[in-house]
């Protein structure tokens, strides 16, 4: 029992720290860059105005409406490399999407709630031939699959106002 209770303690602050350093990250760019960094909020127009709804089938067999995002006018801060978009999801119509250099640690504001950018994600990523495993803390999951560049991933994501920080975690094998 206390494994597992700190392996959920650790992976909660690896999640912190990624959250922490996608929120350092512009102003930080700016300043090694020396250009003038105006903060804009994180819950402000980013992923979509308005949002149309995708159908994904739950695993009961259930329709369950799911929103995509539609461009708006925040800003993109990462441009996803090709094989991301084959391996995990398209990024397309996201905006202020963070990324280290390698791309194992990533993340986008999602216009909804926690569980709606998480039926998202779950909906997205079972249609790509992953394998959706709970992970046993509120609002992140794990998936699998085998293949590819990448065989696992943890995805989390954070109420923030109106909005959810969405974050995923994927060591490349």
């Amino acid at each position: 029992m206390e494994v597992a209770r700190r392996r959920s303690l650790r992976a909660l602050a690896l999640i912190g720290i990624a959250l922490a350093v996608l929120a350092a990250w512009r102003p930080v760019e700016s300043a090694l860059a020396g250009r003038e960094y105006a903060a804009a909020s994180f819950s402000g127009v980013s992923v979509a105005e308005s949002a149309w709804e995708q159908v994904c089938r739950s695993s009961e067999g259930q329709e369950a409406a799911v929103p995509l995002p539609v461009p708006g006018e925040g800003t993109v801060l990462a441009e996803a490399p090709p094989w991301f978009s084959d391996e995990v999801f398209s990024l397309e119509g996201f905006e202020d999407v963070r990324a280290n250099e390698n791309w194992t640690v990533m993340g986008f504001s999602f216009a909804g709630s926690v569980d709606e950018a998480l039926a998202w994600g779950r909906c997205q990523l079972e249609a790509g031939g992953w394998t959706v495993v709970e992970s046993g803390v509120a609002g992140a999951f794990t998936a699998v699959k085998e293949g590819g560049r990448l065989s696992w991933l943890l995805l989390s994501g954070t109420g923030v106002g109106e909005r959810t920080c969405v974050v995923v975690q994927a060591p490349i094998a």
